[in-house]
């Protein structure tokens, strides 16, 4: 602490100017002073005024809901998880973030009270976000502090005070925990990782040149091998590697060589009779299946249907009674799944699932991955009006755009197949024609935007089909008629 201050005389115009440039604004010689300490050596500081602090000083953690009224104006609302430095009585600043506005120093002050902590990134990290505060200090703090650097940076700001502000300096109570507080343990450098991680060979002569110029403390302990002491305020050098990357740096980059990494791979023998489950799910995606992902729990009465006489494993908690058991197959997930599609007019559905089984009880319960699938189709496509065709082993079925389309729901394949080969070979006379002819049972489509006479009169007259056709039309008259309007077409 340091009495009979005078904050009413001016901060010398080198600090303010010193501050200007690094974008602090200046307040009074206290405030100024703590700045520039923390700007020339990286330790945060903060002063009290000494007549606002109640019985002592006490870090703490504060209680919930505390008040606490910040430097800014700010009045925040404290949580239990953050750590704050408090007097006897009230909570005076948030440690390592901001101080209190009613312990700050004024005009008035004449005792002022000065506090210089190590606070770990651990307990400081997120606390300023975390009230929508952003402070030099808590930067600092997040980023990393010298932890030996709180009583040099405490002899400094004394210093700078007693000679700006006058006063008399009181004695330094410093509170130190060894326990707690960071140990930086000696790192052995090896020059064979050296070699292994840059590809180059360093001198050791070299090396030990370029880590001392660091402040680092080497020395030799063999043959390619060094003790590399590491100062506390380098507290990012911890491990080898820190210290390979270091000498990368140093040596510099555009130095190290470039060599593309080597690896001698071999194929791994795969069982063609086994697959792995993406495998078989993608085959059977590609195959017109879609994957169903159900329920574990199902209805007790549909475990009865699937496994007969099979005790089930009943659900303590269940969230309805038609999902209070474990499935021990995969099969009734996918029946309701089947029976949801089909009541809404799915003719044709794919599905499968993989999953879990639950065979057994709590005591010797097993949980085998299992995958099933299904596809459920009608025999034929359904027609608004079916009627009787000539003997064939497959159907397929034909619609004709625009006003001269055949009145025919079904046609035989062969039927098909000689309307393709008839359009194709047409394809050079008409404007535009379109064939599509797909699998047995699927829609066979022919359309053209502008048909040619030649088409329809081919296929009336050389098909086979051609009595068939007209004994099958709903209105033979009409359907001949068509016929002939097509073959007529301009």
């Amino acid at each position: 602490m340091i009495r009979n201050v005078d904050l009413a005389r001016p901060t010398p115009l080198w600090m303010v100017e010193r501050l200007r440039r690094a974008d602090v604004r200046s307040i009074d010689a206290a405030v100024d002073i703590t700045n520039y300490v923390m700007l020339e050596l990286g330790q945060p500081l903060h002063a009290f005024d000494l007549a606002e602090i109640n019985g002592g000083i006490r870090v703490r953690m504060a209680e919930e809901g505390e008040k606490l009224v910040l430097l800014d104006g700010q009045e925040v609302s404290l949580r239990a998880d953050t750590l704050v430095i408090a007097d006897h009585s009230r909570a005076l600043a948030i440690a390592g973030v901001m101080g209190g506005e009613h312990s700050g120093v004024s005009a008035t002050t004449r005792d002022v009270f000065l506090e210089s902590a190590f606070f770990d990134q651990i307990a400081i990290a997120g606390k300023a976000r975390s009230y929508g505060l952003h402070t030099d200090a808590s930067h600092r703090y997040e980023r990393g502090v010298d932890w030996k650097l709180a009583r040099e940076a405490m002899e400094r700001a004394t210093g700078l005070l007693l000679e700006i502000t006058g006063g008399e300096a009181g004695p330094i109570t410093e509170t130190v925990n060894e326990q707690y507080l960071p140990s930086v343990a000696p790192i052995t450098l090896r020059a064979k990782s050296v070699e292994q991680m840059l590809g180059l060979v360093i001198e050791p002569a070299e090396i030990e040149q370029l880590l001392s110029a660091l402040g680092l403390g080497i020395s030799s302990i063999g043959e390619g091998q060094w003790r590399v002491e590491v100062p506390s305020h380098r507290f990012d050098i911890s491990l080898e590697v820190d210290l390979i990357e270091e000498l990368a740096r140093l040596y510099g980059y555009n130095r190290l060589p470039v060599r593309y990494p080597q690896a001698r791979l071999a194929p791994q023998p795969k069982a063609e009779a086994r697959a792995h489950l993406p495998e078989l799910r993608r085959l059977l995606v590609a195959r017109g299946y879609q994957e169903a992902v159900t329920y574990s729990f199902i209805d007790p009465k549909q475990f009865e249907l699937f496994n007969p006489g099979v005790e089930p494993l009943l659900l303590a908690n269940p969230i309805s009674n038609d999902m209070a058991a474990m499935r021990s197959s995969l099969w009734p997930g996918l029946v309701k799944a089947l029976s949801h599609n089909l009541n809404r007019q799915q003719d044709r559905v794919r599905m499968f699932e993989s999953g879990l089984r639950f065979v057994g009880q709590l005591g010797d319960l097993k949980q085998e991955p299992m995958l099933a699938a299904w596809c459920a189709a009608a025999v034929c496509p359904k027609a608004g009006r079916k009627v009787a065709m000539p003997s064939t082993s497959s159907t397929s079925r034909l619609t004709w755009k625009r006003c001269w389309a055949l009145p025919v729901r079904w046609m035989p394949s062969r039927l098909c197949r000689a309307v393709t080969r008839r359009c194709i070979q047409a394809r050079r006379r008409a404007s535009s024609v379109k064939v599509s002819w797909l699998a047995s049972s699927a829609p066979f489509t022919l359309s053209c935007r502008k048909p040619s006479a030649w088409i329809v009169r081919s296929l009336y007259s050389s098909c086979s089909w051609r009595k068939w056709l007209l004994a099958k039309c709903p209105n033979s008259a009409s359907c001949r008629a068509s016929l002939k309007c097509a073959a007529t077409w301009p």
